[in-house]
């Protein structure tokens, strides 16, 4: 087995499943360690867990030159407050919903633009 090192993730409240290395990428799968959600109709805590979501993949920062994918399939609260106590799909802080990128993510490719232009960067990153 090649030695091992620890990276990291710099992603709050999760716990980390299980790691893939597979060709040219590595996988993440992590759960949310949070244990509530905040209801989309009245904004109240709710720790009533339901279900889990479909499974969602995410990129993140690389790691030895390796591209970084985090997949995680988020929890679904019930909310006890609202009259037909509808479910939720809990918010995880460290990436956007529907964003295919993780807010880290984000922020190094803006930080890579830094003093560039687009046709310069895309250059770069073949």
């Amino acid at each position: 087995m090649p030695p091992m090192i620890e990276f990291p993730l710099d992603l709050p409240e999760v716990r980390v499943l299980k790691t893939e290395l597979k060709r040219r990428e590595i996988v993440i799968t992590v759960e949310s360690t949070r244990p509530y959600a905040i209801c989309s109709r009245c904004g109240q805590k709710t720790f009533e867990f339901h279900s889990h979501d479909d499974p969602i993949r995410v990129r993140h920062l690389p790691i030895l030159e390796q591209r970084v994918f985090i997949e995680l399939r988020p929890k679904r609260f019930r909310c006890p407050t609202c009259e037909d106590h509808p479910t939720t799909t809990q918010q995880c802080d460290w990436y956007e919903p529907r964003s295919p990128h993780t807010k880290a993510f984000d922020q190094s490719l803006l930080r890579q633009l830094i003093n560039s232009t687009v046709s310069v960067w895309r250059a770069n990153r073949k």
